[in-house]
């Protein structure tokens, strides 16, 4: 979420328009929708936990999970999870939903782009109401760390009964994601645009977003850009070529 933190002003309410180059296709088979930006992806769904922005190689820090701990010489990890967190549904998170998001991952018949990484893990089970321990074959730091952070939780309900990633690719999980982000999914239009708007559910009274609406839209002709961000109708432009910087920084 950092892109619409930094864009946020906590004595405002806006709607803002980002650029995005590129088209969104289909969902992946993490049950996210392709070609959509970190910072699209992560506002509608999260992660047990997240990496710090300021240190991204230093400790991870909390999110649905408050934190985790490592036993049996590194073939355990326990994470307690939050309590009072909400999909953008309705529903509250439980351990059902970290169980089934991590499964369908490992599970070869989805071809999950994270499955090799997550191959260590032998299990998932909840001993306990919000509790959730990982197996590992074997210790491996990077499986922990990508399935803390790189894994999107989504609705146990969204998931069951499917059993091939075609069937996942045309769940309505893929087109209209369901998440417990601090923004939530509103209008997919292939190839022109993404919509979300503020999940007031949301868990985190610090993160809430200040931003009444944003649209990502898919702007691949930079001729374009450089007019509607002249005319106000765009606020964020990535990816832009050095003669459209400069072309920008001329223009009165």
């Amino acid at each position: 979420m950092e892109l619409l933190e930094e864009m946020e002003a906590p004595d405002s309410s806006h709607a803002r328009a980002i650029r995005l180059k590129t088209g969104i296709g289909t969902a992946d088979e993490r049950g996210c929708p392709a070609g959509k930006p970190d910072g699209l992806r992560h506002s509608v769904l999260e992660t047990l936990l997240r990496p710090d922005p300021d240190n991204l190689s230093g400790p991870l820090l909390p999110c649905l999970s408050t934190g985790y701990e490592v036993g049996e010489g590194g073939r355990t990890v326990t994470f307690k999870l939050r309590s009072g967190v909400k999909f953008h549904d309705g529903t509250e998170l439980t351990a059902k939903d970290i169980i089934e998001s991590i499964n369908t991952a490992r599970d070869a018949r989805f071809r999950s782009p994270l499955k090799g990484v997550l191959e260590p893990i032998l299990g998932v089970e909840s001993p306990a109401p919000g509790v959730v321990v990982v197996r590992l074959a074997r210790p491996h730091f990077l499986a922990v760390r990508q399935l803390a952070t790189a894994l999107p939780v989504l609705p146990a309900s969204a998931l069951q009964g499917l059993t091939s990633a075609q069937e996942l690719l045309q769940a309505p999980i893929s087109s209209a994601p369901v998440g417990t982000g601090p923004f939530r999914f509103v209008s997919w239009r292939r190839g022109a645009e993404v919509v979300l708007e503020p999940f007031g559910g949301y868990w985190d009274p610090q993160r809430r977003p200040h931003l009444d609406r944003v649209t990502f839209k898919v702007l691949p002709d930079s001729a374009l850009v450089r007019d509607l961000l002249g005319r106000g109708e765009l606020d964020v432009a990535a990816s832009l070529a050095t003669e459209d910087y400069e072309a920008l920084a001329t223009d009165p």
